[in-house]
């Protein structure tokens, strides 16, 4: 047997039991025992074993860490290209990515993923090869915070489509966590590039999703600052989407801090033709009429 096959039996065997342990100590033993494993590993193999242990760490109440190491098991997993889901997958997924997005609000509450999770959920079982729509299930599980479950299935639908909207976007989200939780500004700034970088490709896959373009804005880097906030405020105008009320003084003063207030004025325009009457309307207008 071929020594990176034996190390694989060796993981497995780990985690056979891991769920099962009780006490902090066991727990610690099997996370000294992949951190020496991460070595010797081969690279088809690497991307298990930092899933293996990033659920590790959360047994072991490393929020942070388990979070890291996920990212990382995320970027060493060999991808295995689906095909195009099926058009009663693609329906499904449809059906519960309007529900989650709440398109109009880019947020979903825990309450609300508890509701998708009770009505999908057993779909899951029932369709075990709907990796796509499983992204979804997944992201449901993070909301109401069984990040197991969410590591597990996620896992599984990005090696399928690593190149999907739905794996781009909750990368982002994920470093949005790391982002807030930083203790050094060299994990912070590493970040925020990584939200960048991930939130302008889901938005390259779904447009419509206008969390999105808040969140490109908010975590672009000072130096360019102002062509990504021209790129993205105009294609929000061109395209017509219509973000919450809540977000309006955002934009505006995004435009107005790196000195395009004539885009500042035109997505006010836009946003009148939103809202025929918006009190985040008549804020930005005053924020702007003192600029």
């Amino acid at each position: 047997m071929k020594k990176t096959h034996v190390i694989s039996l060796f993981i497995l065997s780990l985690f056979l039991t891991y769920p099962l342990l009780a006490q902090p100590f066991a727990i610690k033993d099997k996370i000294e025992s992949l951190q020496d494993l991460r070595s010797k590993v081969s690279v088809a193999d690497k991307g298990e074993l930092l899933l293996d242990l990033a659920k590790l760490y959360l047994l072991d109440q490393q929020f942070e860490l388990a979070m890291e190491t996920y990212l990382k098991a995320l970027e060493a997993s060999t991808p295995k290209p689906a095909g195009t889901p099926s058009q009663e997958e693609m329906a499904l997924y449809d059906e519960v990515l309007a529900k989650y997005l709440e398109i109009h609000s880019g947020s979903v509450s825990r309450a609300q993923a508890h509701e998708i999770l009770q009505e999908y959920a057993d779909l899951i079982d029932e369709h075990p090869d709907y990796n796509y729509f499983h992204f979804l299930m997944a992201v449901s599980y993070a909301n109401v915070g069984d990040y197991e479950q969410f590591f597990e299935l996620f896992y599984q639908s990005h090696l399928l489509y690593p190149d999907s909207y739905m794996s781009h976007r909750t990368k982002a989200v994920l470093y949005t966590k790391l982002a807030q939780r930083g203790k050094i500004i060299e994990e912070r700034d590493h970040a925020k590039a990584g939200i960048f970088v991930h939130a302008r490709k889901a938005l390259e896959k779904y447009p419509e999703d206008v969390s999105l373009y808040k969140m490109i804005i908010d975590f672009s880097p000072e130096k360019g600052r102002a062509g990504v906030t021209m790129e993205v405020m105009e294609q929000m105008i061109s395209q017509d989407r219509q973000i919450p009320r809540k977000d309006i003084y955002f934009f505006v003063v995004s435009a107005v801090e790196t000195d395009q207030k004539f885009l500042a004025e035109r997505f006010l325009d836009k946003a009148r033709e939103w809202y025929s009457y918006s009190q985040q309307v008549e804020k930005s207008q005053r924020f702007l009429d003192r600029h």
